[in-house]
C-alpha cells in the first residue's frame, strides 16, 4: 500500500465512517427501486461540484443505492 497516497485522503476517517453507514443501509434496504438512477453520470458529478463550490466545502460523496450488486460511492474532491 502506498502510505503517502493514503495520507493525502482528506477527511479519511469521517468519509470511511459515512461509507460504512451507507453499506449498512444498503444491506438492510437493498438496491432501491428499479426505476431509480442506475449509474452515477457526469451530470451528477458536475452538480455535486457546483454544490461544493457554492458551500465552500472540499469533499462530497455521490451515492447510488440502486447500483447492483453493491452500493456505488464516488468521492468528489475540490
Amino acid at each position: 500500500m502506498n502510505h503517502k497516497k493514503h495520507e493525502k485522503i482528506i477527511y479519511r476517517n469521517e468519509s470511511y465512517k459515512i461509507q460504512d453507514s451507507m453499506f449498512e443501509v444498503y444491506k438492510i434496504l437493498g438496491h432501491g427501486f428499479p426505476e431509480a438512477v442506475s449509474e452515477i453520470s457526469n451530470i451528477h458529478k458536475a452538480q455535486l461540484l457546483n454544490y461544493l463550490k457554492a458551500a465552500g466545502l472540499k469533499l462530497g460523496l455521490l451515492v447510488n443505492f440502486s447500483s447492483y450488486p453493491k452500493v456505488e460511492i464516488e468521492r468528489i474532491v475540490l
